[in-house]
């Protein structure tokens, strides 16, 4: 089981290209689970798990009181280490078919109210080159709904002025256009 999940957290970091925060999930969920195999279900093969193991393991993780999003999370982790297995024939069927995650209450972001807005843009002088660009970048935070990892990967090539569109660099090396505003420009 070992040499399978350093093949798969391999092919997450090199073929899949995902965050090292994903990869260092993956391993992280994948080494308790197997674990947790290896202690409480005397199981020390892939080939040996079933449905009823990735149950237990999902009470076990409620009895440790593990929030119900990290355990939709490391049960995700599981279900795409075995999808990898069944994708390079080490494993013949996907045991985790009709398995129900727990259920949790999605937050909602907070936002700041336009009057908190326009405090904080009204706060910043704009009398300097700090003061500008710390405008400007209130400015394309507000309009455009840019992440602030996501500004600071704004290159000067990423802007099309004429038509108010910043091309920026999401999760996964994927890209997407998000529209500024006249006063962001």
């Amino acid at each position: 089981m070992k040499n399978s999940i350093k093949e798969f957290i391999s092919y997450s970091e090199n073929i899949k290209n995902y965050s090292a925060l994903t990869v260092k999930a993956y391993d992280i969920d994948l080494r308790q689970f197997k674990g947790y195999l290896q202690d409480n279900e005397e199981i020390h093969s892939v080939e040996r798990i079933e449905a009823i193991h990735i149950k237990s393991y999902i009470a076990f993780l409620y009895h440790k009181n593990i929030s119900k999003r990290s355990i939709n999370r490391k049960i995700s982790s599981i279900k795409s280490f075995l999808n990898f297995l069944i994708s390079n024939e080490k494993l013949s069927r996907d045991v985790t078919l009709g398995l129900i995650l727990p259920k949790f209450s999605k937050k909602l972001p907070t936002v700041l109210t336009l009057e908190e807005i326009n405090k904080i843009r009204d706060s910043i002088e704009v009398k300097d080159f700090v003061g500008i660009r710390n405008r400007m970048i209130i400015e394309l935070l507000y309009s455009s709904g840019l992440r602030a990892s996501e500004l600071l990967s704004i290159r000067e090539g990423d802007i099309d002025f004429l038509e108010l569109v910043i091309r920026v660099l999401v999760k996964g090396s994927k890209e997407r256009d998000v529209f500024f505003s006249h006063s962001a420009l």
